[in-house]
């Protein structure tokens, strides 16, 4: 497997020139949030990436709870 990859690597045309742009990277630096609140957000994604815990902030807002709605299907939206 390792060989078909390094192939692919071969066969991408790439720019032979690298070339750091300081003044963009110093204006992105300067832009980024501190890292606190980077952790943060990176916290509030992780939650959003279980399909539970969107059907637990989803249903309430709609008015019901997850036990009061058949029509959700079961959990991970399989078929039995």
């Amino acid at each position: 497997m390792e060989r078909k990859e390094e192939k692919i690597i071969q066969d991408i045309e790439c720019c032979e020139v690298e070339e750091v742009h300081e003044d963009k990277v110093r204006m992105i630096s300067d832009q980024m949030p501190p890292e606190d609140q980077l952790y943060d957000l990176a916290e509030l994604f992780k939650a959003f990436g279980d399909t539970t815990r969107i059907r637990i902030l989803f249903d309430p807002v709609r008015g019901f709870t997850p036990a009061q709605a058949p029509e959700a299907g079961p959990p991970g939206g399989r078929q039995a």
